[in-house]
């Protein structure tokens, strides 16, 4: 098991290399020095991003608890289970209104911040010519004009800031946070899957 999980972690960024996407990457973990991630409790995963976001939240709450039951707990996507009026509370609330709902434990889902930069990317100033470029002379004069006075673009450079909780909910004791940065919003299942992964992982390492 120990083996599999280590290939996991040194093939995952390949992965997103090949597919031509940054991974998400954690950025901070704190766990309570009572917490035992040994304790294989029936989780709740619960999205609360904004509701243009529901399908990410989806990919995101699906990754998670393929990921969690994977290790032993017993979890459970929010939007498998009806709980009116959750996803339009914010956390305090949310895990209040589930206290008694049969779960131990609740693991949330947030977008904590989004920023973006507009950044200028200035295209080619000279292209050589090659093949028979001197007998085309209407290969030649498109191609000048494409590449030798085509004007650059702007990109808009984004970084989305996510954070996880874990709660206990008979007591609403944080018991574990994490906090992950990604380039993109986490709207493909690699991504999604990639996210749970750094997850996964910070629940399973000692507290810090």
């Amino acid at each position: 098991m120990k083996k599999l999980k280590g290939m996991v972690k040194e093939i995952l960024p390949l992965l997103f290399l090949i597919a031509g996407c940054t991974p998400p990457r954690l950025i901070t973990q704190w766990k309570a020095n009572d917490f035992n991630s040994s304790e294989r409790k029936k989780i709740l995963v619960l999205g609360l991003l904004p509701r243009a976001q529901f399908q990410t939240e989806a990919r995101l709450e699906k990754q998670l608890v393929i990921q969690l039951n994977a290790i032993g707990y017993n979890a459970t996507a929010s939007n498998k289970v009806y709980i009116s009026d959750v996803a339009d509370m914010d956390e305090q609330a949310a895990i209040e209104k589930l206290k008694g709902s049969g779960f131990d434990a609740v693991l949330t889902i947030i977008l904590t911040g989004k920023s973006s930069e507009r950044k200028y990317v200035p295209d080619n100033i000279y292209y050589p010519p090659y093949g028979d470029y001197y007998n085309r002379f209407d290969i030649y004069r498109n191609d000048l004009f494409n590449h030798m006075y085509k004007p650059g673009y702007y990109i808009i450079d984004a970084d989305f800031a996510w954070k996880t909780d874990l709660f206990e909910l008979g007591s609403k004791k944080l018991l574990c946070s994490i906090q992950i940065q990604s380039a993109t919003d986490l709207n493909t299942e690699k991504l999604a899957a990639g996210y749970a992964a750094i997850v996964v992982s910070s629940l399973q390492a000692n507290p810090r």
